[in-house]
């Protein structure tokens, strides 16, 4: 494209000399316009196929190029949390601990439904539970009377507590205080 400007300028300079005719001048433009308009090949028209191809080539070419970046910065985050997070051996811990939270209700049991555990699946879960501690924590023993039984059989303590709600009055009297 720089040639064929200064290839221009060149025949208009000449062109503007007194000496060329006027001929010589027609001649020299039409001699610029020919080699512009070879030297840059013509676009595919609008509806042409070879405009769609070169359009779903470019939408490939772009999904391909946005995959292999979005799997660069995968593998570039996996590397960084490598690096800075080495494996490390778990402390060993006993496997008794101090007390657990039991409830002995089942998967479909419910005191709102008045259906309670039997004390067949209150004896095997404090089974279970001796082998990990000597201590139990309960706010269901209203609803199941035999469960302190069942767990001074098994050898745990049990702590029963009862869950106390005042009434929404005293609640929000309770919430406005500044104490």
């Amino acid at each position: 494209m720089k040639v064929n400007r200064a290839n221009r300028r060149s025949w208009l300079a000449q062109a503007s000399s007194p000496r060329l005719s006027a001929g010589v001048l027609s001649e020299a433009l039409i001699v610029t316009q020919k080699t512009t308009a070879t030297s840059s090949p013509t676009p595919p028209q609008a509806g042409s196929p070879e405009r769609h191809s070169e359009r779903r080539q470019g939408k490939a070419g772009r999904r391909i190029s946005a995959l292999i970046i979005a799997l660069l910065v995968t593998l570039l985050n996996f590397l960084v949390w490598w690096a800075f997070n080495p494996q490390i051996a778990a402390p060993d811990a006993s496997p008794r601990v101090a007390g657990l939270a039991y409830n002995g209700f089942q998967r479909w049991d419910s005191p709102l439904t008045q259906r309670f555990p039997s004390d067949a699946e209150l004896a095997a879960d404090l089974q279970q539970l001796a082998g990990m501690t000597t201590r139990l924590r309960t706010y269901s023993a209203s609803e199941l009377p035999k469960l302190p039984a069942l767990a001074a059989e098994k050898g745990l303590r049990l702590t029963c507590r009862r869950l106390v709600r005042r009434p929404a009055a005293q609640q929000r009297a309770r919430n406005r205080s500044p104490d």
